[in-house]
């Protein structure tokens, strides 16, 4: 998803700098998609502030969640510091954690995930201007498709709501159902 949304920052007029650092503050692939759909039309602040506050709120929810399991040595600042890295995938990692969130633990895995993160989009936003448009648009088309959790794509496969007791499942199968739409993303960018 970050490399596609490089290719898209690109596409938008945004540079590899300005692309690099809106993953850099902005960690929600959907929230960045909507505001680089903003700023490409026009938008206003207000507009913008309304799309994010809507895409983003559910990482409040997240947030209070988590909340819930964190160690006693999680002070204020380590909470302040560690909001910003809450996403999708920060979420399910500490939710299936039996013991008590640790900081060392979180800044861990969110120095991980911000790294990867924003290493696809640096990478997605050069490469995008040297890609011939077709490749570019082919790459975006399969990044929208796939699912961005696992949940997502026990979802889209089975037609069914995910349930806390379907989510062992959506952690079984992602390799397997990966798999199957593999010849959707290489037909995409071939």
């Amino acid at each position: 998803m970050s490399f596609g949304f490089g290719i898209m920052a690109g596409q938008a007029g945004l540079t590899v700098f300005e692309a690099v650092m809106i993953s850099l503050l902005n960690l929600t692939s959907a929230g960045q998609v909507a505001g680089v759909e903003v700023i490409a039309a026009g938008g206003t602040l207000a507009e913008m502030a309304l799309v994010q506050l809507t895409v983003n709120i559910r990482y409040a929810l997240m947030a209070l969640s988590l909340s819930q399991k964190l160690d006693e040595r999680f002070t204020m600042p380590h909470r302040l510091i560690l909001a910003h890295g809450i996403t999708d995938e920060i979420f399910g990692v500490c939710s299936a954690q039996r013991e008590p969130l640790t900081p060392a633990f979180m800044y861990g895995i969110t120095a991980v995930s911000i790294f990867g993160w924003v290493t696809g989009t640096f990478l997605g936003a050069a490469a995008g201007a040297l890609l011939p448009a077709s490749v570019t648009a082919a790459m975006i088309a399969s990044a929208e498709a796939l699912p961005s959790t696992p949940m997502e794509l026990v979802n889209r496969l089975t037609e069914q709501a995910v349930t806390p007791s379907t989510a062992e499942t959506a952690r079984s199968t992602l390799a397997l159902h990966a798999a199957q739409l593999m010849p959707f993303t290489l037909y995409c960018v071939m």
